[in-house]
């Protein structure tokens, strides 16, 4: 069996990622294209998931996008009918299982809106286009 170069296994790398990347992107397309929810999810609902929430609020607003709904509420009391989940990324993998029709889109710290920026280019796409 031959040794691969590191540049071809770098490569091959990079392309798994940029293949992984854009089946996420195509799948949070979808669900922002008809969003009408988006829950910010923490352990209490309240507290920085709130102030995520306003900011996110804000942004899509400034946008100019209507019918998008976005507050915040705890994991175990998330309503049915939501359409976008933010939450930490320490609760991704649990709030995907019992959540399994929404997108889950993780953050490391609500509050930063560098954390943002896919999903909300993403509404700037697909809902002003």
């Amino acid at each position: 069996m031959p040794i691969t170069s590191t540049k071809e296994t770098l490569e091959s790398i990079n392309l798994k990622d940029d293949l992984s990347s854009t089946s996420t992107n195509n799948e949070l397309r979808t669900y922002v294209a008809k969003a009408k929810k988006v829950m910010f999810a923490c352990e209490a609902g309240m507290g920085s998931s709130a102030m995520g929430a306003g900011m996110i609020k804000k942004m899509i607003n400034n946008l100019g996008v209507k019918g998008v709904e976005v507050a915040n509420w705890a994991i175990k009391d998330l309503p049915n009918d939501i359409d976008i989940i933010v939450t930490q990324k320490t609760f991704v993998d649990y709030v995907s299982k019992k959540y399994k029709n929404n997108y889950v889109y993780g953050v490391n710290q609500y509050l930063k809106k560098d954390e943002y920026k896919e999903l909300i280019d993403t509404f700037k796409q697909e809902r002003l286009s």
